[in-house]
């Protein structure tokens, strides 16, 4: 990791805890986000490496944990979030753990994100609540240096539970009338204006063939990057099964069609 200082000041070092604000009413662990700042991290690390040169790009980046870790670790990374509230919360939480996150207030579907800028570009829980999906991906392409990275999170129309709106089972399956009123109904008119409104409901094989109209050197979803020589729990039956998706398209498909979101590593 090119002497990156991963966590620094955090629980596992002995330092006295800190004291993070609530996000959305709920306690925030400071070893859960350092947990999943690492994972995102040795995720990356199996498709390029990652180190202080590195530059990343948060597409709606929420409540601004990643790219406050990434500061706190040596790492270089710009978020981008549209709502303001968030944006000062990402500010506050870089302040208590001792640094200025690079976070910025904007709206991902209307910015120049850049020609060449980045080495990797990621984007988790943003695309479904984006109207112009196609132009911020069109964007982000554009955005990565060759070799770069994006790394894609979104809903699955065909899951049988959505993040969006888990009590009611098979949400994403309703037309999108349907689910604009249901959340409406549910939440009130600002989550037309805050943008909380899950706009697209994807599938495996929408995302991937547009994705690779892009010009993406390699397309890989979450069957695609799996080697079956490389697995946690090498059993032949698993080997043999995941040699045989891999060889059909429409098996795949079929496989991931009830994911529980739609999952990308795009390498440029």
């Amino acid at each position: 990791m090119g002497g990156i200082d991963r966590g620094a000041g955090g629980a596992s070092s002995g330092a006295a805890p800190v004291d993070l604000p609530p996000f959305e009413g709920k306690p925030v662990s400071l070893a859960a986000l350092e947990h999943e700042f690492e994972r995102h991290l040795r995720f990356f690390e199996r498709f390029r490496p990652v180190g202080p040169e590195t530059r990343i790009l948060d597409l709606g980046c929420g409540s601004g944990w990643f790219p406050v870790l990434c500061r706190r670790g040596g790492l270089s990374c710009r978020g981008i979030e549209v709502r303001p509230h968030m944006v000062e919360y990402g500010r506050d939480l870089g302040r208590r753990l001792g640094v200025e996150g690079d976070i910025v207030l904007g709206d991902v579907q209307t910015m120049d994100l850049g020609d060449n800028a980045y080495d990797i570009v990621l984007a988790t829980s943003v695309f479904e609540h984006l109207e112009r999906w196609r132009r911020v991906l069109r964007g982000a392409y554009r955005a990565l240096r060759p070799g770069g990275l994006l790394y894609f999170y979104s809903t699955n129309k065909f899951a049988p539970r959505s993040a969006e709106c888990p009590a009611l089972p098979f949400y994403g399956w309703l037309p999108d009338r349907w689910r604009y009123r249901l959340r409406v109904r549910r939440e009130g008119e600002g989550i037309l204006q805050w943008g909380g409104i899950d706009y697209n409901q994807f599938t495996h094989f929408e995302l991937r063939a547009f994705l690779k109209s892009l010009g993406y050197a390699r397309v890989l979803d979450d069957i695609d990057r799996l080697d079956p020589d490389h697995l946690g729990v090498p059993r032949l039956w698993k080997r043999a099964a995941l040699r045989f998706l891999k060889r059909f398209a429409w098996l795949k498909d079929a496989a991931l069609l009830f994911a529980v979101g739609t999952r990308f590593i795009c390498i440029k």
